[in-house]
């Protein structure tokens, strides 16, 4: 099973729906906000959600900073994903907010193929 995230320089954000749970909690590093939530979905497996911000809004989490986040909230050796839907099935809350999924009831939360082909690039 995945571990509950305990990030190296970053705080807990105290207060109203971001108090740390077993199953979820806010953290900031004054620049990148996190909150991440493990729940069960509509396929009955456990996912962990991670939604990242910046502090300045102003634009996204860079490439490098998702990498940080999903070691940090996911862990190194884990899967995680970030998803686009079609359209048709899109929602937008935030502008400027990126998401990663990490299946924790697959081995090391892989669900989709190896598309490398054992290989080392895809």
């Amino acid at each position: 099973m995945i571990r509950t995230p305990r990030p190296m320089g970053f705080q807990l954000v105290e207060g109203g729906n971001a108090a740390r749970g077993d199953d979820g909690g806010a953290f900031t590093n004054g620049l990148l906000n996190v909150i991440y939530s493990d729940a069960v979905e509509l396929d009955n497996r456990t996912w962990r959600h991670v939604s990242v911000t910046r502090s300045d809004r102003r634009k996204l989490p860079t490439y490098v900073e998702m990498a940080l986040i999903k070691r940090l909230f996911v862990g190194d050796d884990w899967h995680a994903y970030e998803v686009r839907p079609p359209s048709s099935e899109h929602i937008n809350i935030h502008e400027g907010c990126l998401h990663i999924w990490a299946c924790l009831d697959a081995p090391h939360g892989a669900v989709l193929p190896d598309f490398t082909r054992a290989g080392s690039s895809i």
